[in-house]
């Protein structure tokens, strides 16, 4: 019986979380939440004189939150003194609730994966992924822009080459601070910096794009997985304007990968393109050939991460 209890706790848990917190609360939100319950849960099972140990678990997890910024504040001021976050043979350093991010040889890294370089040349992705979002919408004059991820600011530099405003969504705060060392991008006035979770600032904001630009890691990491599902897009697509346009990376994996990835923009948008690299989806259609699948009909959805099977040829 007690096994059977284990269980069903497990895939409750697992939906519970999937379904409601992560999206309605993000990533982080959701660890305290259920790591506070878990402290709660073993201050009832403990006996009195144990009940202290649960007690400074959960003074420790609250002082944890203290200096996480509320989900959608804008313009944040992060300061640090540089010898924190310098470790020898690397210009920076620094754990965070996403990995441990690091910057060396001017790359930056998360958890040891390489996720840019601002030595990449004019025709990179972390590049053209802004000039397939904004070259069609020139026409509209100034263009407001959503970037969700900071990354080496490469996306954001290429953005405000154009007509723009951006406001520049990023959850991990030590890769804000990793970016002051490797470029002045967050300094421009049209950047408005705002540290949250990307589906979330999503839910909570109503205001409307031109475009939308999202440059995160893979699919098969938990802070980011569910940006990639048919929910998270029909929540972009409801975040642009008529014209609005969204590129994303299409990382040139296996072709069921990709295909999954254009069934579910198909989900919220009516037109998907393709480039190295790149989707790009709009609810206008453009003088070009749209992209066309070659697998059968497969979305990804938050409770079954069809893309990480399909990126590791599972399946």
């Amino acid at each position: 019986m007690f096994i059977r209890q284990i269980f069903v706790g497990a895939i409750l848990g697992s939906l519970v979380a999937g379904f409601l917190l992560i999206p309605q609360l993000g990533t982080r939100t959701t660890v305290i939440f259920g790591a506070g319950l878990n402290i709660i849960s073993a201050f009832i099972m403990f006996s009195k004189k144990q009940k202290i140990i649960p007690i400074c678990l959960l003074v420790l997890l609250f002082a944890s939150t203290i200096n996480i910024p509320s989900l959608t504040t804008e313009n944040p001021v992060l300061t640090y003194e540089e010898e924190e976050y310098i470790k020898e043979g690397y210009q920076f350093y620094a754990n965070s609730p996403y990995g441990l991010v690091t910057v060396k040889n001017d790359y930056l890294f998360i958890d040891g994966r390489v996720q840019c370089c601002q030595c990449y040349g004019e025709g990179g992705v972390d590049i053209m992924i802004a000039v397939y979002a904004l070259e069609p919408l020139e026409e509209y004059g100034e263009l407001e822009v959503l970037n969700i991820g900071l990354g080496c600011g490469l996306t954001l530099e290429k953005c405000l080459e154009y007509n723009t405003s951006i406001d520049v969504v990023e959850i991990n705060e030590q890769v804000v601070r990793a970016n002051k060392i490797m470029t002045d991008v967050l300094k421009n006035p049209r950047v408005n910096l705002i540290i949250d979770d990307g589906l979330n600032y999503l839910r909570s904001n109503n205001k409307q794009y031109d475009s939308i630009i999202m440059d995160i890691e893979l699919p098969y990491v938990a802070h980011s997985s569910y940006l990639f599902t048919v929910d998270a897009f029909i929540i972009i697509a409801n975040s642009l304007k008529n014209h609005g346009a969204f590129t994303l990376r299409n990382f040139n994996s296996n072709d069921r990968f990709q295909d999954i990835l254009f069934y579910s923009l198909k989900e919220g948008f009516p037109y998907i393109y393709s480039y190295s690299g790149v989707f790009l989806a709009t609810k206008q259609e453009l003088d070009q050939l749209e992209y066309v699948p070659s697998t059968p009909y497969e979305i990804n959805t938050i409770d079954r991460n069809t893309l990480t099977d399909a990126f590791l040829g599972n399946g």
